[in-house]
């Protein structure tokens, strides 16, 4: 039983505190390395990424989900480890905050209750001699060879009465006992030091809770759509739909920003609220964050395609512009020409073409022509006309523009732990306010026959400091003073 209870207490202690708080800092720090590094596509377009990486890398990146590091099984296990951990920190700690900070009461016995060496002692008879010749010469040189002096009971209970005054005024809750010889008393400062760490533990705890609920319940992703589409909000009756998107391009034709701009659908399909996204300008409604991630171009769906032809034998030009699926009659000829395939991003490997992403980076069109010869076919490249395919005609062939299907990529999240992630950030701002603008101490003392002193039965925090301690010493010695010097110096 012992054991198991040792083993229990091991979840509590402040090293243990530390490595959870390493390792879920650590964790949080690969979750957002991870959210930067794997590309936020990497859901929709998974057959890309099998190619790209590879079986070994896709699949431990899925069974892993970094694509999703937050939500994932392991992140999720460090939360928890970390919320029971400060759960029964709060739970074993509540009692002890309670007699620190509201329950204090006078020693019985001042020197076997702190075992401590005093941290401030005032004897009478020093205070006496440190101003009597001032107005008493004779006194004086009487207590320099009599015995030390005692005071009276009345001067006893005035002296600690200045000294609780005194430690009053510096803000500390004081109770006292009277004895036989004199008075024991406590004072307690900065009593809100340790509500204020416990407030903030709870603080923390309700922040991982929020994360937690976040990570079980919440829910983040990419979902592509174009003009027209609806796309539906998972868990609600309510939809989106796009109606327009904007790619807005510099002079040099490098792509400056994307814009969508949508309409909220309630459950009969009626437009209830018009929103426009940009890049870090996300729109919020009903606990959903609709953020504008990126764009693609489908590798199977274009608009139309200008291609030019430059006939051999008179260098005459003629354009054309093909729309898919469609046979376009070649001018001054009986051919024609129809688009077979369209990559975005243009690569060959060891099983054929494919599209290495779903961005105009390579774009490429395969076309066919057909005549009274038979038909051929190549592919002509928009960026790179020289790789363009060769043809056995008296025609060659270039295209010069692909106007390609844009489809705007609209991260969706929600988050039902963000009110709890709000009210324990608040808490824990008010618990650092009082764990750091007060500090803990508890002073144990006594006002006797020869003097009054001191010791510092604990502290919260740091440390008191020796010119506090200093300070003290010196303000009580002058609200003493005058009792030790208007004692008629008789030897006790």
């Amino acid at each position: 039983m012992e054991l198991k209870r040792k083993k229990w207490k091991v979840l509590i202690t402040g090293r243990t505190a530390v490595v959870i708080i390493v390792i879920l800092t650590v964790a949080s720090a690969v979750g957002w390395a991870f959210t930067e590094i794997i590309p936020r596509d990497f859901t929709f377009h998974k057959d890309i990424y099998r190619v790209r990486w590879g079986g070994v890398i896709f699949s431990l990146v899925s069974y892993l989900r970094l694509y999703d590091p937050f939500h994932s099984f392991w992140y999720r296990g460090v939360l928890a480890f970390f919320a029971i951990s400060l759960l029964l920190c709060i739970i074993t700690g509540w009692k002890a905050l309670i007699v620190h900070s509201f329950s204090f009461s006078p020693p019985l016995i001042l020197g076997k209750v702190t075992g401590r060496a005093p941290a401030i002692e005032i004897n009478w008879s020093k205070l006496a001699l440190s101003g009597a010749e001032k107005k008493d010469i004779f006194g004086y040189y009487k207590k320099i060879f009599g015995r030390d002096i005692e005071i009276n009971a009345k001067q006893i209970s005035q002296g600690y009465n200045r000294v609780a005054a005194y430690l009053k005024g510096k803000r500390y809750h004081v109770k006292f006992r009277k004895t036989a010889d004199g008075v024991l008393f406590s004072a307690m400062g900065g009593r809100w030091h340790y509500p204020g760490n416990m407030l903030f533990h709870i603080a923390i705890l309700v922040i991982t809770i929020g994360g937690m609920i976040g990570s079980f319940q919440g829910k983040k992703e990419i979902m592509y759509a174009r003009k027209g589409d609806v796309l539906t909000l998972y868990g609600s009756p309510l939809s989106i739909r796009v109606d327009r998107f904007n790619i807005i391009q510099t002079r040099s034709g490098e792509i400056h920003n994307y814009v969508t701009k949508l309409s909220l659908l309630n459950a009969n399909g009626d437009s209830i609220q018009s929103m426009k996204l940009e890049v870090n300008d996300p729109a919020r409604y009903g606990g959903y964050d609709i953020y504008q991630s990126s764009y693609y171009v489908d590798d199977e769906e274009f608009e139309w395609a200008r291609i030019t032809c430059r006939f051999a034998k008179n260098g005459k030009t003629e354009s054309i512009y093909i729309k898919p699926d469609q046979k376009t009659k070649l001018p001054s000829t009986d051919w024609t020409v129809e688009i077979k395939d369209y990559n975005p991003d243009f690569k060959k490997g060891a099983k054929g073409v494919y599209s290495s992403s779903r961005k105009m980076l390579n774009p490429a069109l395969l076309i066919e022509i057909t005549g009274a010869f038979g038909h051929e076919s190549g592919w002509l490249f928009l960026k790179y006309p020289s790789f363009n395919s060769r043809f056995e005609l008296p025609v060659e062939f270039s295209v010069d523009y692909i106007e390609p299907i844009y489809y705007t990529g609209l991260q969706i999240s929600s988050n039902p732990g963000t009110p709890l992630i709000i009210v324990g950030i608040a808490l824990a701002a008010v618990g650092l306010l009082f764990l750091f603008g007060s500090s803990y101490r508890l002073l144990k003392g006594e006002v006797g026959r020869k003097g009054m002193f001191i010791v510092i039965a604990r502290e919260g925090g740091t440390k008191m400091l020796k010119r506090e301690i200093s300070g003290m010493r010196e303000g009580l010695s002058d609200i003493l003073r005058d009792i030790a010097i208007d004692n008629p110096g008789e030897e006790g």
